[in-house]
């Protein structure tokens, strides 16, 4: 059997996100602290984005035309590095730190993800930790032999035809939610195939793990335990999920 020692010779992920959701504190408005985060990110995130929100409810009274009552404002805060391959977001609700591949190990970027939620809290203010996720998105290319490829022997939660002598799949998508019994984590398994492309079959694995978290901003060793033991929950349904043959893939 294949050991999950990560990170992979050729790891498979092209998307890593870890968010931390907030309590914030009475009266924080986001576009108030923009000029402030700028400078505090502006050394390695030079960059700059902003992401709107927008909504609209619909009150219908009996006898009475609907009113429509729309709300817009500053949803997110986005700091980019200059190679675009990693960028902070400053969100109503909370901090996320995104890393695109190439991805080099949750080891490689845990001391900045601390600093820079440091500086978050120094700025923003935030009264309580209430949630922390890790996602990682994964694209499998499954090598295919004549247009064609036995599921079986590369994913343990692939797909199953109600008569697999008369059905072939052309596509395929499913989501599970999940929980960890041990743990009380939260886990989101989706899994989606792409157009065959040059003989190969891309395949989307989709993780996401979560876990509720009522702690002080500043305490720091309590949020790196729970982003252990959701990198922990992460890795174990990593490697369950895919037979040896498409995890040889990796190595």
């Amino acid at each position: 059997m294949i050991e999950l020692n990560l990170p992979l010779a050729n790891s498979p992920i092209v998307e890593a996100v870890v968010d931390i959701n907030v309590e914030m504190r009475p009266g924080f408005v986001l576009v108030e602290a923009r000029e402030r985060l700028a400078e505090e990110f502006a050394d390695r995130y030079p960059l700059g984005k902003e992401r709107e929100f927008s909504t609209h409810e619909i009150a219908v009274q009996p006898g009475a035309a609907g009113t429509v009552k729309s709300q817009s404002g500053l949803e997110s805060l986005m700091f980019i590095q200059a190679d675009e391959k990693q960028l902070l977001q400053v969100r109503r609700r909370g901090f996320s730190f995104n890393r695109l591949t190439p991805y080099e190990g949750f080891d490689r970027y845990q001391s900045e993800i601390e600093a820079r939620w440091k500086q978050f809290c120094t700025v923003v203010e935030p009264v309580r930790v209430r949630e922390i996720k890790m996602r990682f998105i994964n694209r499998i290319e499954i090598p295919l032999e004549g247009g064609q490829v036995d599921l079986d022997q590369y994913l343990m939660v692939g797909p199953r035809a109600p008569d697999e002598d008369e059905f072939g799949f052309i596509a395929f998508s499913s989501r599970s939610v999940m929980f960890e019994k041990v743990s009380g984590t939260h886990v989101v398994l989706s899994l989606a195939s792409r157009e065959p492309l040059n003989n190969v079959l891309p395949v989307i694995l989709d993780i996401e793990a979560s876990v509720v978290c009522e702690c002080d901003p500043l305490d720091l060793q309590a949020i790196a335990v729970r982003l252990a033991t959701l990198r922990l929950t992460k890795n174990r349904v990593f490697r369950n999920s895919l037979e040896e043959k498409c995890l040889a893939l990796f190595y």
